[in-house]
């Protein structure tokens, strides 16, 4: 398992919400606990929806 380094969740967490940035699996993980209040004006939770629908091929 390969776990990413305690910055870059630092960093995904205080990410805002404008920045539709997704490094990867992990980081769309963070993104959609983080940002799943935020209602539909939340580019990173769309953006982190995405990336997570497309991996599980939906």
């Amino acid at each position: 398992m390969n776990v990413p380094p305690t910055v870059a969740i630092d960093a995904w967490r205080t990410q805002p919400c404008s920045d539709t940035t997704i490094t990867g699996l992990e980081h769309a993980r963070v993104a959609l606990s983080v940002h799943a209040g935020h209602g539909p004006g939340c580019a990173v939770y769309l953006a982190a929806l995405g990336h997570v629908s497309s991996v599980c091929g939906r």
